[in-house]
Formats: C-alpha cells, structure tokens, sequence
C-alpha cells in the first residue's frame, strides 16, 4: 500500500467515524445524509471505473471486469439516491443487505487467504462473520421489534466497526510476495 492510499484509507475511516456520530447523535438527519454520502460515493467510483475501463482496462486481459463493476456501481449508486423518498427502515435494510454481501465476501476471501498461508485470514474471517451478524441483528431489530431506532444504532456500531478496521488496516504493513 502506498502512502496516498494509506491516507485514503485512513481519511475514508475518519469519514466513516463522522457519519457513524452523526447517525447516533441525529439518527433523522444522519440518515438522509449518510444515504446521500453513500449514494454519491458509489456514483463517483462507478464514473471512475467506467474512466478507468475506456482509457486503459479495456486493452488488458480481464479488462471487462472494470466496466461491469463501474456499470455496477453507477447503477447502485443512482438507486441509493432514489431511495431518500422511501421510509428510513427499508433504505437501512438495502444498506445492511450490502454489509451483509460484504462480510460474504470477506469470509471468502478470508479462506481463500487461508489457503494461501496468509496471516491475516483470521482478522478477515473475523470482520466478515461480524459484519454479517451486524446485518443479521438489524434485520431482526427491524422486522422483529418493528424499530428504525434499533435497525440504525446496529447499522452505526457495523459502520464504526468498519471504519476502525479501514483505519487499521492502513498502519499495518504491507507484506511482499516473493517468487523463487
């Protein structure tokens, strides 16, 4: 990792952390603005990926990935934005439906690290399986209790939880591969 993207990440983090104030301290406004927030950064990655794809990725092997990840995010990020109309609990639902893939894909890629003989495979299978009680515990706030108060305090802790393992992951250091 670089030392711009180590300052992403950590400046990624720290945004997170705001948001994850804002929601608990305000939990009517924090919701629309974290939607907002959420919906213009999958916009702007979808626009980058496409930007990526047309000016280099297209010539590469596996190049199409690109543009059907950049399609992918710029279709989520136009429906996040349309969804500041609907009530607060379904839009918390949609967002803990992605936290939900996303400790899916982290348990996978923490056994596929396993597999590899990675060290840090316990610290993904750890931030995946709670990423998916996160959204589980949410869902069953929401459903269960009938509470937007519960859906959004659980959606604020996996979105803390989140954002202190960016933060750390950024001062870890980075490990070389070497091929004999």
């Amino acid at each position: 990792m670089t030392k711009i993207q180590r300052i992403k990440a950590v400046l990624s983090g720290i945004l997170m952390l705001i948001g994850c104030v804002i929601m608990v301290a305000l939990p009517d406004e924090g919701y629309w603005i974290m939607t907002v927030l959420l919906g213009v950064a999958l916009l702007i990655s979808g626009i980058r990926m496409l930007v990526y794809y047309f000016r280099m990725a297209r010539y590469m092997v596996g190049g199409k990935t690109s543009l059907y990840m950049g399609i992918l995010l710029l279709d989520f990020g136009a429906f996040t934005l349309s969804l500041l109309d609907v009530a607060r609990v379904y839009v918390v639902l949609y967002l803990l439906g992605i936290n939900a893939f996303a400790g899916v894909v982290d348990v996978l890629r923490a056994v596929d690290a396993k597999r590899l003989g990675t060290r840090v495979w316990k610290w993904k299978l750890f931030h995946g399986v709670l990423e998916i009680a996160v959204a589980l515990a949410a869902v069953i706030g929401g459903f269960v209790l009938h509470s937007t108060a519960v859906v959004v305090a659980v959606y604020s802790i996996g979105l803390f939880f989140s954002a202190c393992s960016q933060i750390a992951s950024a001062f870890r250091r980075t490990e070389i591969v070497y091929i004999s």
